[in-house]
């Protein structure tokens, strides 16, 4: 079983990199109880900018320009594997994708999704 802490801390790397999710994702992502999940989003918001909402188009938000623990690659790196990207196809293609996808820096990452 994993600790409160450790729960925590892989919740915030997913939540950063999805942004938003519903607290039905996170009970399913953690198979964690609503009550624990929602302990867990309140010890969060202490130190993260986590916001709320209630309702049909509710959920757990990041603010954009919150970027906290993640780890970006430098602009050599970025260029590399962009430059890669086009020499490779399917699954070697798709790995690289995902790479940029979690480690470049958000403006690259969305012009990466929106080559698809």
């Amino acid at each position: 079983m994993q600790s409160a802490v450790d729960r925590r801390f892989r919740m915030l790397e997913w939540l950063t990199s999805r942004r938003k999710v519903t607290i039905g994702e996170l009970m399913n992502k953690f198979e964690a109880s609503r009550s624990t999940i929602e302990r867990d989003i309140d010890a969060l918001t202490r130190y993260v900018p986590i916001f709320t909402q209630r309702g049909k188009f509710g959920g757990v938000y990041l603010p954009d320009n919150y970027h906290g623990y993640q780890r970006f690659l430098n602009s050599e790196q970025e260029t590399l594997l962009r430059e890669l990207l086009f020499r490779f196809s399917g699954k070697q293609a798709l790995t690289i994708e995902s790479i940029l996808s979690d480690f470049a820096r958000p403006a690259v990452a969305a012009s990466i999704s929106k080559r698809h």
